[in-house]
């Protein structure tokens, strides 16, 4: 990792740090090492694993260490005003 990547980490770490409500959604596998860099240990090994399995409407809401999945139903309103879906 460069010096710039490792700034951007340690940023994020902060942000992150600083919210107490963490709302994650499906990622690709990919994208899980770098969000482990930065979450650290916010949410446990197994819940990583979920994150990609996440489908449409699905979330993970991690609060000061513990952690729910969840199901997002936005009413029809919401979504005509965001013009798409989850």
């Amino acid at each position: 990792m460069t010096d710039g990547n490792g700034l951007i980490v340690n940023d994020l770490k902060q942000i992150f740090e600083l919210t107490q409500y963490k709302f994650l959604l499906g990622m690709d596998q990919s994208t899980l090492a770098k969000l482990e860099d930065v979450l650290v240990d916010t949410i446990k090994e197994s819940e990583y694993e979920l994150i990609p399995n996440l489908e449409r409407g699905q979330a993970i809401l991690s609060i000061s260490g513990d952690s729910i999945v969840f199901n997002v139903m936005p009413t029809q309103e919401r979504l005509d005003r965001f013009e798409s879906g989850l």
